[in-house]
C-alpha cells in the first residue's frame, strides 16, 4: 500500500508490503522510490517512527540518486568516464561511437526505449571492458595474499559504489561508475579488493588504501560529491 509520512515540513511517500519478517526493512530503489516490508502486526505508528529515525539518510540517499541519474543524461549530453559528451542521434544500424561527440545510431529515432536500452548495454559493456583492463594490477594484490581472484558483477546500486561478499569471493560494482573518471573506478575496485585482506574499515584497511593509492581520498570525494571533473 502507498503511505505518506510528513516530518520537518517535508513529505515522504513509500510503498509498504506486509510479510512474515522480524524487522522493518527499508529499500530505496534506483528511481528514489522507498519500499518497506514489515510484519502485519507492526502498528503504522511504529513504521512512521522508523521512517522518521531514518529521515536524513533517506533524503540524502534520494538526492544522491537524482544526482547519479542527472549525470547520465543531461538534455542531449552524457557523462562518460568523467567527460561530458554531446549526443548525436542518427538513423542507422544499432551502434554507438565516441569521438568528439557520442553518436547513437538507431533504426528508429522515435524508439526512446530501444535507444535507452542500447545505451545501457553499451555502457555496461564498456565498464566491464575497463574493469578487465584494471584487474591485473589488483589481482596481483590477491596473489600477494594467496587469495583467489574474485568474481565481479554489475548492477545499479542505491547507496554504495561497490560491495564485497568475502565468503562468496564476489565484488559487485555500481553500474553508474561508468559516468565517472577511470581513476574513481579503480579506487572503488581497490577498496573492494582490499576487503578480502581486511574485512572492516579499520586503520589497517585505510593504511593499505594509502599504500596502494595515495590520492584515494580525492577520488572518494569526487564520488561522494557527484562532481565529475574530466581534468583528473
Amino acid at each position: 500500500m502507498e503511505h505518506k509520512v510528513i516530518n520537518q515540513g517535508k513529505k515522504i511517500t513509500c510503498h509498504i508490503s506486509f510479510a512474515k519478517v522480524k524487522n522493518i526493512n527499508l529499500r530505496i530503489k534506483a528511481d528514489g522510490m522507498i519500499y518497506i516490508s514489515v510484519n502485519p502486526k507492526v502498528p503504522i505508528a511504529n513504521i512512521d517512527d522508523f521512517i522518521v529515525s531514518k529521515w536524513d539518510w533517506i533524503l540524502k540517499t534520494q538526492d544522491k540518486l537524482r544526482s547519479r541519474q542527472n549525470i547520465a543524461f543531461i538534455n542531449d549530453r552524457i557523462y562518460f568516464l568523467g567527460k561530458l559528451y554531446h549526443i548525436d542521434y542518427k538513423v542507422g544500424h544499432k551502434r554507438i561511437l565516441i569521438n568528439d561527440n557520442l553518436t547513437i545510431y538507431h533504426p528508429d529515432l522515435n524508439d526512446k526505449e530501444g535507444i535507452n536500452k542500447s545505451v545501457s548495454e553499451y555502457l555496461a559493456k564498456r565498464l566491464e571492458q575497463l574493469v578487465n583492463e584494471l584487474r591485473p594490477k589488483l589481482d596481483k594484490i590477491m596473489d600477494d595474499y594467496h587469495h583467489p581472484y574474485p568474481q565481479i558483477a554489475y548492477r545499479r546500486m542505491t547507496s554504495r559504489w561497490g560491495s564485497c561478499m568475502v565468503k562468496k569471493n564476489k565484488i559487485t560494482l555500481n553500474s553508474y561508475l561508468i559516468h565517472y573518471p577511470k581513476e574513481c573506478i579503480y579506487y572503488v575496485l581497490l577498496h573492494e579488493y582490499l576487503h578480502f585482506v581486511v574485512a572492516n574499515h579499520s586503520k589497517r584497511f585505510y593504511d593499505l588504501m594509502s599504500y596502494h593509492l595515495k590520492d584515494h581520498k580525492r577520488y572518494k570525494q569526487i564520488l561522494d560529491s557527484f562532481s565529475v571533473n574530466s581534468s583528473l
